[in-house]
Protein backbone atom coordinates (compact mmCIF):
# COMPACT_ATOMS: atom_id res chain seq x y z
CA UNK A 1 0.00 0.00 0.00
CA UNK A 2 1.23 3.66 -0.77
CA UNK A 3 1.66 5.88 2.34
CA UNK A 4 -0.57 9.45 1.78
CA UNK A 5 0.89 12.66 1.99
CA UNK A 6 -1.52 14.46 4.81
CA UNK A 7 -0.89 18.35 5.27
CA UNK A 8 -1.56 18.94 9.28
CA UNK A 9 -1.71 22.94 9.93
CA UNK A 10 -1.76 24.15 13.60
CA UNK A 11 -1.61 27.48 15.05
CA UNK A 12 2.11 27.12 15.14
CA UNK A 13 3.16 24.91 12.02
CA UNK A 14 2.77 22.92 9.08
CA UNK A 15 3.62 19.31 9.09
CA UNK A 16 3.72 16.71 6.49
CA UNK A 17 3.22 13.86 7.02
CA UNK A 18 3.12 10.06 5.80
CA UNK A 19 0.78 7.84 7.16
CA UNK A 20 0.55 4.25 6.36
CA UNK A 21 -2.38 2.65 7.23
CA UNK A 22 -1.64 -0.31 7.57
CA UNK A 23 1.56 0.14 9.78
CA UNK A 24 -0.63 3.00 11.46
CA UNK A 25 2.32 5.23 11.87
CA UNK A 26 3.31 8.52 11.14
CA UNK A 27 6.55 9.96 10.28
CA UNK A 28 6.94 13.60 10.25
CA UNK A 29 9.01 14.69 6.94
CA UNK A 30 9.26 18.41 7.15
CA UNK A 31 8.28 21.57 8.72
CA UNK A 32 8.04 24.74 6.94
CA UNK A 33 8.07 28.26 8.74
CA UNK A 34 5.67 29.00 11.64
CA UNK A 35 2.95 31.21 11.24
CA UNK A 36 3.00 33.74 13.92
CA UNK A 37 2.46 37.54 13.35
CA UNK A 38 3.93 40.93 13.61
CA UNK A 39 1.40 42.98 14.89
CA UNK A 40 -1.97 43.12 13.55
CA UNK A 41 -5.63 41.57 15.36
CA UNK A 42 -5.55 38.62 17.41
CA UNK A 43 -8.46 36.96 18.99
CA UNK A 44 -7.81 34.31 21.90
CA UNK A 45 -9.16 32.35 24.67
CA UNK A 46 -9.35 33.72 27.97
CA UNK A 47 -6.75 32.23 30.36
CA UNK A 48 -5.19 30.10 27.67
CA UNK A 49 -1.34 31.12 26.36
CA UNK A 50 -1.23 32.41 22.97
CA UNK A 51 1.43 33.27 20.42
CA UNK A 52 0.63 36.72 19.71
CA UNK A 53 3.62 38.05 18.12
CA UNK A 54 7.28 36.69 16.42
CA UNK A 55 10.10 39.38 17.17
CA UNK A 56 12.40 38.42 14.44
CA UNK A 57 15.89 38.64 13.96
CA UNK A 58 18.45 40.64 11.73
CA UNK A 59 18.91 39.54 8.95
CA UNK A 60 21.43 36.96 8.60
CA UNK A 61 20.96 36.73 12.01
CA UNK A 62 22.06 32.84 13.39
CA UNK A 63 20.19 33.24 16.39
CA UNK A 64 16.43 34.59 17.47
CA UNK A 65 16.32 37.66 19.97
CA UNK A 66 16.07 36.66 23.90
CA UNK A 67 12.67 37.19 25.23
CA UNK A 68 14.63 39.42 27.62
CA UNK A 69 15.72 41.41 24.41
CA UNK A 70 12.34 41.66 23.72
CA UNK A 71 11.03 43.16 26.53
CA UNK A 72 13.97 45.98 27.11
CA UNK A 73 14.25 46.62 24.05
CA UNK A 74 11.38 46.58 21.64
CA UNK A 75 8.33 46.07 24.49
CA UNK A 76 6.23 49.64 24.20
CA UNK A 77 3.03 49.34 25.50
CA UNK A 78 2.46 46.54 28.49
CA UNK A 79 -0.74 44.81 27.92
CA UNK A 80 -3.03 45.46 31.05
CA UNK A 81 -5.38 42.48 31.03
CA UNK A 82 -3.01 40.11 30.81
CA UNK A 83 1.22 38.80 31.00
CA UNK A 84 3.72 38.21 28.13
CA UNK A 85 5.51 34.77 28.03
CA UNK A 86 8.21 33.56 26.17
CA UNK A 87 7.03 31.39 23.50
CA UNK A 88 10.22 29.69 22.10
CA UNK A 89 11.61 30.25 18.31
CA UNK A 90 10.32 29.82 15.60
CA UNK A 91 10.99 31.08 11.58
CA UNK A 92 8.49 33.74 9.91
CA UNK A 93 9.49 34.81 6.19
CA UNK A 94 10.70 38.18 6.56
CA UNK A 95 9.74 41.22 3.33
CA UNK A 96 12.79 43.70 4.47
CA UNK A 97 15.46 40.27 4.11
CA UNK A 98 13.37 38.30 1.58
CA UNK A 99 13.66 35.12 3.72
CA UNK A 100 12.95 33.55 6.28
CA UNK A 101 14.35 34.30 9.94
CA UNK A 102 14.50 33.52 13.33
CA UNK A 103 11.95 34.53 15.60
CA UNK A 104 11.22 34.58 19.18
CA UNK A 105 7.58 33.72 19.92
CA UNK A 106 6.02 36.48 22.32
CA UNK A 107 3.00 34.65 23.87
CA UNK A 108 -0.37 36.09 25.69
CA UNK A 109 -2.15 34.89 28.48
CA UNK A 110 -5.21 37.01 30.22
CA UNK A 111 -5.86 37.65 33.21
CA UNK A 112 -8.44 34.31 34.49
CA UNK A 113 -11.79 34.86 33.72
CA UNK A 114 -11.01 38.27 31.57
CA UNK A 115 -13.06 38.91 28.54
CA UNK A 116 -12.72 41.88 26.49
CA UNK A 117 -9.61 43.94 24.99
CA UNK A 118 -6.62 44.13 25.28
CA UNK A 119 -3.21 45.30 23.25
CA UNK A 120 0.52 45.73 22.96
CA UNK A 121 3.08 47.18 20.88
CA UNK A 122 6.21 45.65 20.26
CA UNK A 123 9.29 47.72 18.07
CA UNK A 124 6.14 50.03 16.96
CA UNK A 125 4.04 46.88 15.72
CA UNK A 126 0.39 47.29 17.73
CA UNK A 127 -1.57 44.16 18.18
CA UNK A 128 -4.63 44.08 19.48
CA UNK A 129 -5.90 41.44 21.29
CA UNK A 130 -9.47 40.21 22.06
CA UNK A 131 -10.02 37.71 24.82
CA UNK A 132 -13.07 35.37 23.98
CA UNK A 133 -14.53 32.94 26.78
CA UNK A 134 -12.52 29.58 26.77
CA UNK A 135 -15.53 27.60 26.75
Amino acid sequence: MNPKKVAYTNLFSTFFLTASCSLMTIQVLAQSSSEIPAGGNVTVSSGIETPIYGARARCGSQTAPTFEEVIERGLEVEPEHGKLSDGGTGTRYSQKCNSDVLIRIISYTSNEDYIGEDQVVIYGDETNITVEDAQ
